[in-house]
């Protein structure tokens, strides 16, 4: 290299040399040194960066499946939450349905015998009492006010059972007795002792009472709210072991003391597992059962067998308590999983280090042949996989390699003309005030408009007495492509190809937002698989998977691209009909479902239908709860399933 008069700096493309031996044998063993440390340099910075990639990806996949198992144990314990609801919900309107039947049952008895006396009438209500079968769980009563009588009809006797209020129970009723006879009819919470509940006298029942003037006497409906615990958590049981997630992704119930409620291995079932422990002795309820005691929730490690695989393997759960029934509920991923992700990432960056080191040994071979022929001698900086600049104090570049000029985007001719700091998102002078190295990431906008990210190290040199800055940029775009990759598997569900429910719920919300600018409607369809649990149970979870895999795929390839599908937990999915009123998402999901109802398996006597619920979105409404839509679809959804499957309901 030599500095101009005008100080600037130019390599240049050949070096001739005199023809001494001597002369040769030094600058031959200058060139080799100098060969070699740049490639033993290049080596270990090759490697460092390797091992530097390496951890980091490591850590952002232990991180994000953190994330995903919390996230599934958030959804199924807000699932529950959203169940619970549902069925009580369910239940109250189908003990008020009941009691609407009975009493409209109970009038028109009177209004047709008006002759007779009340005493008749009564006696005679009292049969339809007793002959009128509830539904399962619930139970039909009266209270005839007047003689302070509870009607409770027993099954499978002639007779209708009496029991005489007493004093001390009429008061514990008095207030309820008052609220019915001025309202008409209310929901009431009554214990089980005052009607007569045999084996349930400690017991509270959710009752739904109405007012009968005529005869003076209140006709009830009711259910034994332990009993509706009960049933609830069984079906919500059922549920959670069916739902499974990735490759071998299941979740797992036990209650405070210990007992497997729900578990992958079903021989655990209603067992207790406070004594288990894994290969390495520690006790695996114990350690869960201390961290839900201290936070309620938690992350911890030990060794368990993986479904559809022998041995044992070592798994990352969490964890966290539903106090509301003294659960654990838990999910986990095993981390054998994890390393065969970044192995299969390390493999790409060691084969991209692997192709830069062999192109800078074919350098290095290269300059020596030529350092023998003495005919030219090319620069390792040339060919080198980062941009490397000689630059003055004020950012002009004064030389610059091959790859530089590719990041820059400019030819050699205007090299002199071009100034390194003002294409940097950052302010680089700053930077490099009273410091003689500067380290950092930044965004180069090059000269073809281009928009680089950039790692940025910057050195404080002397060349014959002149001090000069030497640049290495690097592109960051395939590092950074790797990052998108990890933030992407966080939107979408990883065994269907879909959105997530995460992604969904954020999607909603944008589109609202858009679409009350434009004044234009958005449709909101539930979808759910048609006996889904009967195809699991008859062809197993593996083909149930494939059936979930093509049914998205058939929605997907069906839809508008202005749509969006995702799933929204188990075999249910939601549709985003943007700029689409309900009738015209109807007439789509009708026309899917056909198609996908005249599917032809291999399994001759399978045929798949769903059933869909669709409402429309108020974009006006600027009190709008994306929540009440989805309650209000899922409704729908349910009605559809109510009134015989492969339906949509509106």
């Amino acid at each position: 290299m030599t500095v101009d008069s005008a100080g600037g700096i130019r390599m240049r493309t050949f070096l001739r040399v005199k023809p001494l031996s001597y002369i040769r044998e030094i600058i031959f063993l200058f060139m080799i040194i100098i060969s070699l440390s740049i490639t033993l340099f290049i080596i270990t910075m090759s490697y460092n960066k390797f091992e530097s990639d390496s951890k980091k990806i490591r850590e952002q996949y232990y991180s994000h499946h953190k994330k995903v198992i919390k996230s599934e144990v958030d959804n199924i314990c807000q699932y529950m939450d959203y169940y619970i609801n549902k069925s009580e919900e369910t239940y109250k309107d189908n003990i008020k349905q009941q009691v609407y039947t009975l009493y409209d049952i109970i009038n028109n008895h009177f209004r047709t015998n008006n002759l007779k006396s009340k005493q008749e009438i009564k006696k005679e209500v009292l049969d339809i009492l007793n002959r009128v079968t509830p539904r399962p769980l619930t139970n039909y009563f009266a209270i005839e006010l007047d003689e302070g009588k509870i009607i409770v009809p027993t099954k499978g006797s002639d007779k209708t059972t009496f029991g005489t209020l007493e004093l001390i129970k009429y008061k514990e009723i008095e207030g309820i007795v008052d609220l019915v006879k001025k309202e008409g009819e209310s929901y009431a919470s009554l214990d089980g002792s005052i009607l007569e509940a045999k084996g349930n006298e400690n017991q509270s029942e959710l009752s739904f009472i109405k007012y009968f003037e005529p005869l003076n006497m209140l006709i009830g409906s009711g259910i034994n709210v332990k009993d509706l615990e009960s049933e609830v958590k069984e079906e919500l049981l059922d549920t959670i072991e069916d739902i499974k997630y990735d490759t071998d992704g299941y979740f797992y119930v036990t209650d405070y003391d210990g007992t497997a409620l729900a578990f992958s291995d079903k021989s655990y079932i209603g067992k207790d597992i406070t004594l288990i422990k894994d290969i390495k002795g520690t006790n695996v309820y114990q350690e869960i059962i201390d961290r839900v005691n201290e936070k309620g929730e938690g992350y911890f490690e030990y060794f368990w067998t993986k479904p559809y695989s022998e041995g044992v393997f070592s798994k990352l759960s969490y964890f966290k308590s539903y106090d509301k029934w003294e659960w654990i509920i838990g999910t986990g991923v095993y981390k054998d999983n994890i390393e065969a992700n970044v192995l299969a990432i390390e493999v790409d960056l060691k084969k991209e280090m692997r192709d830069n080191l062999l192109s800078v040994l074919l350098v290095i071979g290269l300059l020596v042949f030529m350092l023998l022929l003495f005919q030219f001698y090319s620069t390792i900086t040339e060919l080198s996989v980062d941009g490397i600049l000689i630059i003055n104090s004020g950012g002009q570049v004064l030389d610059i390699n091959k790859k530089g000029l590719e990041l820059i985007g400019i030819t050699r001719k205007e090299v002199n003309d071009t100034n390194i700091f003002q294409m940097f998102t950052d302010n680089i002078i700053s930077k490099l005030d009273n410091r003689k190295h500067v380290y950092i990431d930044s965004i180069l906008e090059n000269k073809k408009g281009r928009k680089i990210p950039v790692e940025i190290h910057i050195k404080l040199t002397k060349i014959r007495r002149r001090e000069y800055y030497i640049a290495y940029l690097r592109d960051l775009t395939k590092r950074i492509n790797y990052e998108k990759k990890l933030e992407k598997l966080a939107l979408v569900d990883e065994l269907t190809g879909v959105y997530n429910r995460r992604f969904l719920i954020s999607q909603i919300k944008s589109d609202v937002k858009n679409h009350r600018k434009k004044d234009k409607p958005i449709s909101l369809a539930m979808i759910d698989v048609d006996l889904f649990k009967s195809i699991n149970d008859t062809y197993g979870h593996t083909y149930g998977d494939e059936i979930l895999k093509y049914f998205a795929d058939t929605f997907k390839q069906s839809i508008r691209d202005m749509d969006y599908i995702g799933r929204y937990g188990g075999e249910e999915f939601i549709i985003i009909f943007p700029e689409t009123d309900k009738d015209s998402a109807y007439a789509s999901l009708d026309r899917i479902k056909n198609i996908i109802k005249n599917h032809s398996f291999k399994e001759k006597e399978l045929k798949l239908t769903f059933s869909a619920g669709i409402v429309e979105i108020d974009t006006n409404n600027s009190q709008l709860n994306i929540a009440e839509y989805i309650k209000k679809v899922d409704r729908l959804l349910y009605k559809a399933k109510g009134n015989g499957r492969d339906r949509i309901e509106i």
